[in-house]
């Protein structure tokens, strides 16, 4: 995970839909809901710190527990930075 941490990630974009935004959804192409969702993620992602300073931060070199994907991992020392110092974790 480390090896490809200072490498441009794929990001694939997530919309809930429920009754407080289907009716703005329905009536905004399709562009403006990406790039709006984009403008989302890069402003979430901008106020964390990068991947190999979280784990410096709060990772465990101690620890064996197995993780099905390295994504938890990250969500893990998301969760302890949000903990730490109140920055909101990013959209999922």
């Amino acid at each position: 995970m480390l090896e490809t941490a200072s490498q441009p990630r794929k990001l694939l974009l997530k919309i809930d839909v429920d009754e407080t935004n289907i009716d703005h959804l329905e009536n905004t192409s399709c562009e403006e809901i990406f790039a709006e969702r984009q403008r989302q993620y890069r402003d979430d992602y901008q106020r964390i710190p990068a991947l190999d300073e979280l784990c410096s931060r709060y990772g465990d070199v101690g620890n064996r527990r197995i993780y099905m994907i390295s994504r938890d991992i990250e969500g893990r020392w998301l969760d302890m930075h949000e903990r730490e110092t109140g920055i909101k974790t990013p959209i999922d």
